[in-house]
């Protein structure tokens, strides 16, 4: 269905070893959950799923509880509007039909004509928002980690209770998210 590269094609062009990668892109995640006071997470689209890949906890008492290997909704978070704007509008209308636009939150957006101006919005801006459309309260932000061939290979981002920072708060920290998302692409890829 869609032109995926398989873990090991991935892998191959990854930088080092497996561990002196986890190590430093760790790192990078730690720096950025402390800078921005959130937790962070990177995804990996996998065919038409997206899968958390890792995720740095900050330490807050109230949290949304999701581990690596855990999917995400693609139609409603921020990650999965990123991860469907990089591919063709064709397939992401296939996609959103296919998933039934279930309405999780109070701004999950079901109109298919909505939807296609959002994900437009997203792909001409190079990131995305998620203001309430996953889960009520929650508001969340997402950047992409482009590989050499400026495929979307991860997804990098942060979720957070709309008491805590909202979609504004998110605008004032997009530029220290690009900025880690350009310093873990030096760290997983070789080129």
């Amino acid at each position: 269905f869609f032109k995926q590269k398989t873990a090991y094609e991935i892998s191959a062009c990854l930088v080092g070893s497996e561990m002196c990668i986890r190590d430093r892109r760790r790192s990078y995640l730690r720096k950025l959950t402390n800078d921005i006071e959130e937790t962070v997470s990177l995804s990996i689209p996998i065919g038409t799923k997206l899968v958390y890949f890792d995720r740095i906890e900050f330490h807050w008492p109230m949290q949304l509880n999701l581990e690596a290997g855990d999917q995400l909704t693609l139609q409603a978070s921020a990650s999965g509007k990123l991860y469907l704007s990089s591919i063709e509008e064709e397939k992401v209308i296939q996609i959103f039909k296919n998933i039934k636009t279930p309405k999780t939150a109070k701004n999950t957006i079901t109109d298919i004509s909505q939807f296609k101006k959002e994900i437009k919005k997203i792909k001409n801006q190079g990131y995305a928002f998620d203001d309430e459309e996953w889960f009520n309260g929650m508001v969340g932000l997402s950047v992409p980690i482009f590989n050499s061939d400026e495929e979307l290979c991860f997804c990098l981002s942060t979720h957070t209770a709309k008491s805590r920072k909202d979609i504004n708060d998110l605008k004032k920290i997009l530029s220290v998210m690009q900025s880690s998302a350009n310093n873990l692409k030096k760290v997983l890829f070789k080129d």
